[in-house]
């Protein structure tokens, strides 16, 4: 006959998510559940072992720096992290999940202490796949359909962080000159067609690092970090004649396509409508000159 202990204990074995008991200094003291082999790998080889005994030292440092928060703070902590069974000295890779699984951690602070150390039961899920799920949907709601750059609210978010920080960067504003003409004569399909290329031909000039969204129906901003005013109007030079000296076709047409850039230096404290506007009036500037050229203002 079973104790009620026991039984509990049996109860909670059951469990299809680990929960693991681990005390402050990182010893694995038990495991419960873990029956979903299809979610976990086994971890009852990690019984009696320590965090930086099987994995590298940050990793260890930083889930002990998790467990020590949530018992100073005497409440349950919930975090996320990323973790593979190969990053893990005991587990088995090949007997569960392949890869790096995205996981939720619930830290519960216990009442008891194992060899004069605190404790805590961790209970893990593997949320790999809600996770996958939201970054495909937050890329979808930061990125423009058509051209698959970042779009007007992601630009602005960004833009908005930016400013916070003490760091060189400079802002262009591009505007394909006339292009409506280009929809009036060749039709929607050879103007959804010119703006990709359009794209693509700044895309091969600009950095990694850069931001490029568009943010207006043939309006884009393109944010260049550790850059000031001066080196920001030698790309925008760039950008503009790598479109104003290659014809653009669509079908049997060809045809030439211009653009008219502003550039300005992005400051420290500037609020969104402050530096967007200076950059906005810069392309005014450029429109009225003329268009096809590039205009700088300073603040």
């Amino acid at each position: 006959m079973l104790t009620k202990l026991e039984q509990v204990y049996e109860v909670l074995s059951c469990l299809p998510d680990p929960v693991f008991i681990l005390s402050e200094k990182g010893d694995y003291i038990d495991l419960l559940g873990g029956t979903d082999t299809q979610s976990y790998h086994d971890g009852k080889a990690l019984i009696g072992k320590t965090l930086h005994s099987v994995m590298s030292e940050d990793k260890a440092n930083w889930f002990i720096g998790q467990i020590i928060d949530a018992l100073d703070r005497n409440c349950v902590v919930t975090v996320e992290y990323d973790l593979a069974a190969a990053e893990v000295v005991g587990l088995d890779e090949h007997a569960g999940p392949a890869g790096i699984l995205r996981f939720e951690g619930k830290i519960f602070p216990l009442s008891f202490m194992h060899n004069d150390d605190r404790v805590v039961c961790w209970l893990t899920r593997n949320i790999s796949q809600r996770h996958q799920l939201e970054v495909q949907l937050r890329k979808q709601s930061e990125t423009d359909g058509l051209t698959q750059i970042a779009n007007r609210n992601y630009f602005f978010n960004r833009l908005s962080s930016i400013t916070k920080h003490d760091v060189l960067h400079s802002l262009l504003l591009l505007d394909v000159d006339f292009f409506k003409q280009v929809n009036d004569t060749y039709g929607h399909l050879a103007g959804d067609q010119t703006l990709q290329e359009v794209v693509s031909r700044v895309q091969s000039l600009i950095r990694p690092i850069d931001i490029f969204a568009r943010v207006g129906g043939e309006e884009f901003a393109i944010i260049l970090p550790q850059s000031d005013d001066r080196s920001g109007y030698e790309v925008a030079e760039r950008i503009r004649l790598a479109i104003a000296n290659h014809p653009f076709s669509y079908k049997e047409h060809t045809f030439a396509i211009t653009t008219s850039l502003g550039v300005t230096q992005i400051h420290q404290g500037e609020q969104n409508n402050e530096v967007f506007s200076r950059v906005d009036n810069a392309l005014y500037l450029a429109k009225e000159q003329g268009r096809n050229r590039c205009v700088s203002l300073l603040k």
